[in-house]
């Protein structure tokens, strides 16, 4: 039997892999830097205020587009994914994108204006893309297809871990110094470069090929990365629609602390941080697709039911949520795994992570559309009752993720039967 090599760059890829095998040392270093890539964007949540409405006097709407606009980069650099990946290799790609990166926090520090931070943070969304779908495609590649599930399962625990470090160190400098979380981003960006600069001699090299045509053939008709990216969109459009629509939900509706509204949502956060890698490692041996539809399932239905905490009381609430933490132990291991299927490459990586900041943004301008809007020129409480608003709004996001994973996991056995079964190069459980 042949052995595939992945080619980073055009998306086709091995599934017997490791292509190029790596040394603990730098596994642990590709985490490390995943863990630095993820943390600043986390750092500016709780100092938006200062950032923005203070220091630039506007309105909350310019702290909306703040967080929002660098799909503006991100949508412009996706096209180039594939011819970087071409002509760049791995370690120089990802320092790049990392310099760039932590150049624009870095201009962002300075008294720019409201419209020029708002430009340089549009700007930032490209490399920012770059690093991430950089260092997720070493991931893809660093160990056999038979674990690549519990990779991508200690990724999703770093990245929650890095979601985490970035919130409680922005809201420590955001007391003192707030400008100060652009400079400690870019330090971030800084020594993500350097740490990728001296594993380089470790990593591929450039423009890495698939050996056979035939064989890049099979594995192209026989996967494809459109699936996991529709589970990614629902993954975080629902953990979008959570963030605004659950917090407003435990605050206003339910009249609970902020403390206590704060705490319920860090609950799945905790348990998805801890058994991320065992789900993984779980869904290696029983399949991806197995894990998957059970994880989402229960993910989508728990959310559903978060909408009778009106009726159950808070106890019912801390129930939903750990619920929702197991389930969603499963997601992130088996949309990213099941789309490496597809080449692992940095196009696919980049694909995946647009793919899932998209499903985060559209859930957060629903969720606001529904909570704020109104029905011509009556008020929305005229209309209908406010239980019922949000009984609709919970029910219509869980729908609204069964039916999106629904799809997905059609798309994937179907194009797996219209293959003709499992090429002998793809020997991961489906």
């Amino acid at each position: 039997m042949s052995e595939v090599q992945t080619d980073s760059g055009s998306g086709v890829g091995s599934q017997n892999e490791p292509a190029v095998p790596m040394r603990t040392w730098v596994v642990v270093c590709i985490y490390i830097m995943l863990l630095l890539g993820t943390m600043p964007d986390a750092m500016f949540p709780p100092v938006l205020n200062v950032l923005l409405l203070e220091r630039y006097d506007v309105g909350v709407s310019s702290a909306f587009w703040f967080m929002s606009v660098n799909m503006a980069g991100v949508l412009a650099v996706l096209p180039f994914l594939p011819v970087l990946r071409r002509t760049m290799s791995p370690a120089l790609l990802i320092a790049t994108g990392a310099v760039l990166n932590g150049l624009c926090y870095w201009l962002m520090s300075l008294p720019l204006g409201v419209g020029w931070t708002l430009a340089v943070r549009a700007v930032e969304g490209a490399p920012d893309m770059v690093v991430l779908a950089g260092i997720l495609a070493l991931i893809a590649r660093s160990g056999g297809s038979e674990q690549r599930g519990f990779r991508f399962g200690l990724a999703g625990t770093v990245m929650l871990l890095g979601l985490a470090a970035g919130i409680i160190s922005g809201g420590i400098f955001g007391e003192q110094f707030p400008s100060g979380v652009f400079v400690v981003g870019a330090i971030e960006c800084a020594l993500l470069a350097v740490m990728a600069i001296g594993v380089r001699s470790a990593l591929p090299s450039k423009g890495v090929s698939v050996g056979h045509a035939d064989e890049r053939a099979r594995l192209r008709r026989r996967y494809s990365v459109w699936p996991a990216m529709m589970m990614l969109f629902a993954d975080r459009g629902i953990a979008g629609a959570l963030t605004v629509g659950g917090a407003v939900f435990l605050t206003y509706q339910l009249g609970l602390s902020t403390s206590v509204a704060g705490m319920l949502p860090a609950i799945p956060l905790l348990l998805m941080a801890v058994f991320n890698g065992p789900v993984g490692w779980l869904a290696d041996r029983l399949g991806l697709v197995r894990i998957r539809v059970v994880a989402c399932i229960v993910y989508g239905v728990s959310f559903v039911a978060l909408a009778a905490g009106n009726d159950f009381g808070l106890w019912w609430l801390y129930v939903m949520f750990a619920v929702m933490g197991l389930a969603g132990a499963g997601l992130i291991p088996t949309s990213f795994a099941l789309g490496a299927r597809a080449g692992g490459g940095t196009a696919d990586m980049g694909l995946l992570q647009t793919a899932g900041q998209l499903g985060y943004f559209a859930a957060i301008v629903i969720s606001g559309l529904v909570l704020t809007g109104r029905p011509g020129e009556s008020g929305l409480d005229d209309v209908i009752d406010e239980r019922v608003v949000w009984t609709l709004l919970f029910v219509g996001f869980g729908v609204l993720y069964l039916l999106l994973n629904g799809i997905a996991i059609v798309g994937l056995l179907w194009r797996r039967r219209a293959s003709g079964g499992s090429p002998a190069t793809c020997s991961e459980p489906t």
